[in-house]
């Protein structure tokens, strides 16, 4: 049922020319011997050394093809009747590395499957033959059929090697899968023998119940008293597994919260790897479905703050312990988890990463998600940057609406690209592809973005966007301006009906590599267009001076970043807010008689709340905002004009007169919360959004509307400025 391989002579293994050098030697001390068995130990068993540094990995660019690839050849020349899988032994410590288990079958095709290095452990590895894929580029494809009755090669492969590596291999075999089946787990029985539990905790008292059949356990919770607020509202239940994942993507588990009344805290799920990495998920216990069945893919996992403790690659192999916990919880209560398996995504998710394009053409405007973790069912990541991620997040300022939605694409500087795609069925009679971008990578540079457009089987055509801005900037790209990969196969230019997906690439190097994590991109509203021509146009501008005022709006033209329109307030009852009401561009209703205004409609007895969300340039100094606005004959109308600093609402209330007035009000008559803190002049650059909430309580429905032509941020007047000044033409 096993066939052990030896590893052999030193000069039988052959490194390739073509890659980077590399030093083969043989440990005859037995590196990976059992501490705990005398008798391994005395057999000093020989293992493989493969060592390289940075001085011939990282060679420069004229080396591109070569840098960081080392091939290291053994001839075998072997039947394998009867096994299902290799096993080994394998250890590698240095700079960042992709490693891989290559074989050649009897008619020479290339079969791989990787290693999930753990840096720094002596790690057992186990490889279904099923796990091996073929590879198809630059070596021989004959019957596409892994024929591992006979063996002529192994190899190992190292890419992507970022500078020195040393790595050792060794108590090589294939073996029965089924024999090995103990060290690797499909599923979590929570009463399983040799699991433990641990408390980790200043804040919380957990107690600990595992079911009568071992499918779930609950941790209730209570607070201790006397805790500094430094570590209070989180702790973690640690489950000690020492287990191999089976060959998946996903965790597919249960969380009952019906022990918790109050639900606005996370749940946290954390994996610490064998290398010691801490990788940690967090969703808002009020966004699990009711249900409570979560499907969660490995790619979701982040590096908890302080997990860094390895080689900070996400490979979700060998699983030293799962930690189930929560955080901003300040009272008792109890979660169940239950039902945890380890899954396929593909047996799961139906239309798995694929979309369906709008009749607008919209691919992706990141709306409708209803958890983080849907997204990773439409975007698949890939894995060679190390940091890949994808988050979602509010962004008003593009819409003028608070619900919002785009996403963070994340990645790391020095590394391959960050990527992620999502597949589609072709449609027809677009000539352009049009998203939104951002940069905000951390630090004082901009990320290179590429925009991949995908035909069939190696196909792939790209258009490379450098120097992202730090605005928001809509870029419109013709189909036309793609051109094919170096190592793809088809026509120079593809057309919009072969298009059956889009993927986007980010990167940033620095001269001297510096490895900075946290960086992303930001996309919003990725669609096909009809356009014909590249532009790449400011979508939000920087409130900037002119004179001594910094203008919001005018209304004048379509070209106006700053969009208005019904704000969302959950402070107020439904029945509290004016419904039919909207803020609409009028070509009539004007003070001067030229340009354009912008009504807004109200109703008596309600609250008509509209909003703008606004950046502001750092230049900008002013003392107070300024309204040029029309009311109607209806007597007793008010504003609360509103201005958010660092989230908080400073209200200045205006009384309206009949026609056009200026209302002008100094930042000291804004007041947080009917106290005396207000607005100062220096926070002005750090407003975020502008409010006006209509109220009138005279009369029993009736609607209005008053026009406002321009609104301004006003540096003539004085902080404790409060006008109201007729217009004159």
């Amino acid at each position: 049922d096993e066939i052990p391989v030896p590893i052999g002579y030193a000069d039988e293994w052959k490194v390739h020319e073509v890659g980077s050098k590399a030093t083969v030697t043989l440990d005859h001390n037995g590196f990976f011997a059992d501490k705990t068995d005398p008798e391994d130990v005395a057999a000093k068993k020989d293992s493989l050394r493969v060592s390289f540094d940075s001085e011939d990995t990282q060679r420069g660019p004229q080396y591109v093809e070569s840098n960081g690839w080392v091939v290291v050849t053994r001839s075998l020349e072997s039947e394998f009747y009867g096994p299902d899988a290799f096993c080994f032994n394998f250890y590698y410590s240095g700079n960042d590395a992709t490693a891989y288990f290559r074989l050649i079958d009897e008619d020479n095709e290339y079969w791989y499957a990787p290693i999930k290095i753990a840096v720094n452990a002596k790690q057992t590895i186990i490889m279904r033959l099923s796990d091996f894929t073929l590879r198809t580029k630059g070596t021989p494809v004959v019957n596409e059929t892994f024929d591992y009755h006979y063996l002529k090669s192994m190899e190992l492969v190292f890419e992507r090697v970022d500078g020195d590596g040393v790595a050792y291999f060794g108590n090589l075999k294939a073996v029965k899968y089924e024999d090995y089946q103990d060290m690797v787990i499909d599923s979590l029985d929570f009463s399983r023998e040799g699991y433990t539990y641990a408390d980790d905790s200043v804040y919380f008292e957990f107690n600990k119940t595992v079911s009568a059949s071992g499918d779930s356990f609950t941790y209730e919770f209570n607070p201790r008293t006397g805790v500094p607020d430094a570590q209070k509202g989180y702790g973690f239940v640690k489950m000690n597994v020492g287990k191999i994942l089976s060959t998946s993507d996903a965790f597919a588990f249960n969380v009952d919260l019906s022990g918790v009344a109050d639900k606005n805290f996370n749940f946290l799920l954390r994996v610490i790897e064998e290398d010691n990495d801490v990788w940690s998920f967090k969703i808002l216990a009020k966004d699990i479905p009711t249900d409570g069945n979560l499907l969660v893919p490995f790619s979701a996992f982040m590096l908890a703050d302080g997990g860094f403790k390895g080689d900070g690659i996400r490979q979700f192999y060998y699983v030293k312990q799962f930690q189930f916990g929560l955080n901003n919880k300040y009272s008792a209560g109890a979660i169940t988890v239950g039902d945890f398996k380890i899954v396929s995504l593909s047996d799961k998710v139906e239309n798995l990463y694929k979309t369906t394009v709008g009749t607008d053409g919209m691919i992706d405007n990141f709306e409708g998600y209803e958890s983080i973790v849907d997204i990773y069912y439409k975007w698949e990541p890939t894995t060679a940057n190390k940091d890949e991620a994808i988050n979602l997040y509010n962004e008003p300022v593009l819409t003028g609406s608070a619900d919002n939605h785009a996403a963070k694409f994340f990645y790391k500087t020095d590394l391959s690209d960050a990527g992620y795609h999502i597949t589609f069925d072709s449609v027809e009679g677009y000539s352009a592809i049009e998203l939104y971008a951002k940069d905000s990578s951390a630090g004082n540079f901009n990320a290179t973005m590429t925009v991949y457009l995908i035909g069939g089987p190696n196909e792939l055509y790209f258009y490379e966007i450098k120097n992202l801005a730090k605005e928001w900037i809509r870029y419109t790209i013709p189909i036309s301006a793609f051109n094919i990969t170096a190592d793809s196969f088809g026509s120079q230019h593809i057309t919009c009906e072969n298009v059956t997906g889009i993927a986007l690439a980010f990167r940033y190097g620095f001269t001297i590599p510096t490895y900075t994590s946290g960086s992303y991109v930001c996309v919003d509203s990725i669609r096909f267009s009809t356009a014909t021509e590249y532009e790449a146009k400011e979508v939000t501008s920087r409130i900037k001076m002119s004179g001594n005022k910094a203008v919001i709006n005018t209304f004048d033209t379509d070209d106006e970043f700053v969009v208005w329109g019904k704000k969302t307030d959950t402070t107020m009852a439904a029945s509290e807010i004016a419904s039919n009401t909207a803020a609409t561009i009028s070509d009539t209703e004007t003070a001067s008689g030229e340009g354009r205004s912008l009504g807004l409609t109200y109703k008596t007895q309600m609250v008509a709340p509209y909003c703008a969300y606004v950046v502001v340039d750092s230049g900008v100094t002013a003392k107070g905002v300024t309204l040029l606005l029309k009311g109607d004959t209806r007597p007793s109308t008010y504003v609360e004009v509103i201005v958010y600093v660092n989230n908080k609402a400073y209200k200045a209330r205006i009384d309206v007169a009949t026609g056009w007035h200026y209302y002008s009000i100094g930042f000291s008559e804004f007041k947080y919360n009917n106290t005396t803190e207000s607005v100062s002049a220096s926070d002005v650059v750090t407003i975020s959004q502008v409010a006006l909430y209509i109220k009138n309580y005279t009369g029993e429905y009736i609607p209005g509307t008053l026009y406002l032509d321009e609104i301004y941020f006003d540096n003539t007047i004085t902080t404790t400025t409060k006008t109201v000044t007729a217009y004159s033409a």
